[in-house]
């Protein structure tokens, strides 16, 4: 829910009322002005056996930029940036364990294709082997899918 707040703070159109998953997302790209360099800070901390993605930091930054005065498309396109820099740190910290350097991106957000692209650039840039969808959509109905293949090769071993 974190690109539907970050849509309406920027004031993105269609955040208001939102009528298909991963809208809030797509309407976030479209306001991007490309790609930027600079991302804005997060943290991530260990907590059980996995890692939550501090988010004040990105919050306070697109605010501090709204009260400056910058414009919706670039709040979106570093925003857009700090994502993809988010989903890399959390595959890095994965990768410390040792046990893989593939990732497969899915779910209704990387149906944003600015997301999906620097994402991919940036994993790969760390030299992991990136996985995306070919047949069926990124959204919850090719998860939905993947986890109904997986409980039957589950089931049958």
């Amino acid at each position: 829910r974190l690109f539907d707040a970050v849509a309406a703070l920027v004031g993105v159109p269609g955040t208001g009322r939102t009528t298909y998953e991963g809208q809030a997302a797509v309407e976030l790209e479209l306001a991007a002005q490309g790609q930027a360099i600079q991302a804005y800070p997060f943290r991530l901390h260990s907590e059980g056996e996995g890692w939550v993605i501090e988010t004040q930091g990105i919050i306070r930054g697109v605010v501090e930029d709204l009260l400056s005065g910058r414009e919706a498309g670039e709040i979106s396109s570093k925003f857009h940036r700090t994502m993809a820099g988010v989903v890399v740190a959390g595959c890095e910290r994965i990768r410390e364990t040792g046990s893989t350097t593939a990732v497969a991106l899915s779910g209704g957000t990387f149906q944003n294709m600015l997301l999906l692209n620097q994402t991919i650039e940036l994993l790969e840039e760390k030299e992991f082997q990136v996985y995306t969808h070919l047949r069926v959509p990124a959204n919850d109905g090719g998860i939905a899918l993947g986890q109904a293949i997986l409980a039957d090769r589950t089931l049958t071993a």
